[in-house]
């Protein structure tokens, strides 16, 4: 696990989307960043932004199955997730905050509440998992509320024991909650991770990074 903060902002998560397997990450990080975040995340690393924006991990939400970006994704930005093998499509919704409001793993994901029928359908078809609508700790965002691996999901302090159980039957992994940044509740704001490492803000302190290290086995 490493601190990190883009631009001297500790919110990595707005920045950087990663799955097991890939990372995207914005031009403007420094040639040593995108080594540290193939190094500690395991992972090849595709440089890009999406619809135009350099905040990459608030735009898309991504699995090994494949990545979700907004409507307004440019046809370049596509084509290079595609290269690299990955199954692209965008979200059907004026919502293009994407990484924002999609919590996903592998087996499961959570996601924006009022998303319609139709959007929830294509964020399983493109993730290839069951997505289920609910709130996180009163947020209606999780994928700003939380992060989820293949060993756990780390998530809003304010998310009660009804909500935890239900996390944990949709991601199929224990869950429990935390904060970053010196006591930010938006673990996806300040946090990438996946089975392999961990990127979070550099104003993370040490009981939260033991909470982290813990709630996402990565000791």
């Amino acid at each position: 696990m490493v601190r990190m903060s883009v631009r001297g902002d500790p919110n990595v998560g707005a920045w950087i989307a990663a799955s097991e397997d890939h990372a995207l990450v914005p031009p403007l990080l420094s040639r040593g960043d995108v080594e540290t975040v193939e190094e500690t995340l395991d992972v090849t690393v595709i440089v890009t932004t999406v619809a135009g924006s350099n905040l990459v991990g608030t735009m898309v939400a991504m699995n090994s199955n494949g990545a979700l970006l907004p409507r307004n994704a440019e046809p370049e930005e596509i084509k290079a997730l595609e290269r690299e093998g990955i199954d692209v499509d965008t979200l059907p919704s004026k919502m293009n905050a994407v990484g924002n409001i999609v919590l996903t793993n592998d087996r499961g994901a959570i996601v924006h509440p009022e998303l319609d029928t139709y959007a929830v359908e294509t964020v399983e078809d493109v993730l290839g998992v069951r997505a289920e609508p609910m709130d996180v700790g009163g947020v209606k965002t999780p994928g700003s509320a939380g992060v989820a691996t293949e060993k756990g999901a780390l998530v809003h302090p304010a998310a009660t024991q009804d909500e935890l159980e239900r996390i944990e039957r949709v991601l199929g992994v224990p869950a429990d909650v935390g904060t970053v940044n010196k006591g930010s509740p938006f673990i996806g704001s300040g946090l990438v991770a996946n089975s392999e490492g961990a990127l979070v803000g550099e104003e993370t302190t040490g009981p939260e990074l033991a909470r982290i290290e813990d709630v996402l086995e990565l000791i």
